[in-house]
């Protein structure tokens, strides 16, 4: 096997076999011929055969010529090693590219699927934020409506503040800071 960059071609060199039927004994020929065994006798050629398969369907062969071995064609060979493995070598980088731009997409997908929720989420917290001081203002006229003024220390002036301190925790604009960067649109 020849390998570059994880793909590979498979390089195999073997000889030409006859095989010949072989003569049958008397005692053979007085079976049936289902019942005897190895009829065929190999025989070696002295031909050479080089193959080189990149998959099932896809190879190159070369053969021993009367007028030219095998031997004396292996720049032949060597160029269609090349033939056949560069090709590969050069539709995985591809797809690796593929792959890889791929990725990039999906990535920047999920970083702005990330940004859209933050947006939506923070919107919604300022919203909330925004409904609950409403609520507060009102709360507080109405007491001091129904009581004529709001007591301190008395349960529901520590409720009120409490609502405050809670309110201004989950108002997102309260966490900009004035070193904090205006965010790059997305492209």
């Amino acid at each position: 096997r020849i390998r570059k960059e994880g793909e590979e071609i498979e390089l195999s060199l073997y000889e030409q076999i006859n095989k010949v039927r072989r003569e049958l004994t008397d005692e053979e020929r007085k079976k049936p011929t289902y019942l005897i065994a190895d009829t065929l006798k190999e025989h070696s050629t002295g031909k050479l055969s080089m193959k080189i398969r990149s998959n099932r369907f896809s190879y190159q062969l070369w053969r021993d010529k009367s007028e030219q071995p095998l031997e004396d064609r292996l720049n032949e060979v060597i160029v269609g090693v090349i033939f056949m493995l560069e090709p590969l070598v050069f539709a995985k980088r591809g797809r690796v590219e593929e792959e890889k731009r791929r990725l990039e997409t999906i990535r920047k997908a999920k970083e702005e699927n990330a940004k859209i929720e933050k947006l939506e989420n923070d919107a919604a917290r300022w919203a909330t934020s925004n409904n609950i001081r409403g609520y507060l203002r009102v709360y507080r006229a109405k007491l001091i409506e129904i009581h004529g003024s709001l007591t301190d220390g008395s349960d529901e002036a520590r409720w009120l503040e409490w609502a405050e301190r809670y309110v201004e925790k989950i108002d997102p604009l309260n966490s900009i800071s004035s070193d904090t960067k205006k965010p790059e649109p997305s492209k």
